[in-house]
């Protein structure tokens, strides 16, 4: 969604707020690359300089990355997370942060924050039921929650039956796209322009109302 949204010239911030996962810098081809973590900022508080921060992250085109560096994650505080969060949404047109299932007080943080939160499900039985814990955990929380549902085959359930089923309204549906799962280092920025995962981003942005040259 961030690489999508920096092909349209917009100005990205890209925060990974999963310190259990693997790192969004491996994805996008940036784990090499010079540049401020998380390690620098967990303990942030106060007013960030918006351009000092977006100059001093690694960056891929229009994408700013604050994610994890290759040793233990130190917790980040809830006033880190909403020092860099309110730097960003000054020097960027989006800000795109993932957060994972089971947010911890810096993830509430920024799903407090969030203008648009898209909840990611798999259209089976079994995703639509952990979805629905997920949901409930992160509706006092998020604003605007919209249902992404991710196809599992032939035999999965509508995206829009999923998004009714959870009684959150519903925001695209991606068909299986098999280059995501073996997509190795830096492999996932090539699948932004064609596929289902290029298609469902640029139909979220639209739906969000950035367009080209917009913030939102």
């Amino acid at each position: 969604l961030a690489v999508t949204a920096s092909d349209r010239e917009l100005a990205t911030l890209l925060v990974d707020a999963d310190p259990l996962g693997g790192g969004l810098d491996l994805l996008i081809g940036l784990d090499e690359s010079d540049g401020m973590r998380w390690a620098d900022l967990a303990a942030a508080s106060g007013r960030l300089a918006a351009p000092a921060l977006r100059a001093a992250l690694p960056r891929l085109r229009q994408v700013s990355l604050l994610t994890w560096g290759r040793d233990a994650a130190r917790a980040v505080s809830t006033e880190a997370m909403r020092s860099v969060l309110a730097a960003g949404q000054r020097g960027h047109d989006l800000v795109v942060v993932d957060v994972a299932r089971r947010a911890d007080p810096a993830g509430e943080e920024a799903l407090s924050r969030a203008d648009h939160t898209l909840l990611l499900v798999r259209s089976d039985l079994t995703g639509v039921s952990a979805a629905s814990r997920v949901a409930h955990q992160i509706g006092p929380l998020a604003q605007r929650i919209g249902v992404v549902a991710i196809q599992t085959g032939s035999g999965a359930i509508p995206g829009d039956l999923v998004a009714e089923s959870l009684a959150l309204p519903y925001a695209a549906t991606m068909r299986p796209d098999r280059r995501i799962a073996t997509a190795a280092d830096g492999d996932l920025v090539t699948l932004r322009r064609r596929g289902p995962l290029a298609s469902s981003c640029r139909a979220i942005l639209k739906q969000i109302g950035l367009h080209e040259g917009h913030s939102a």
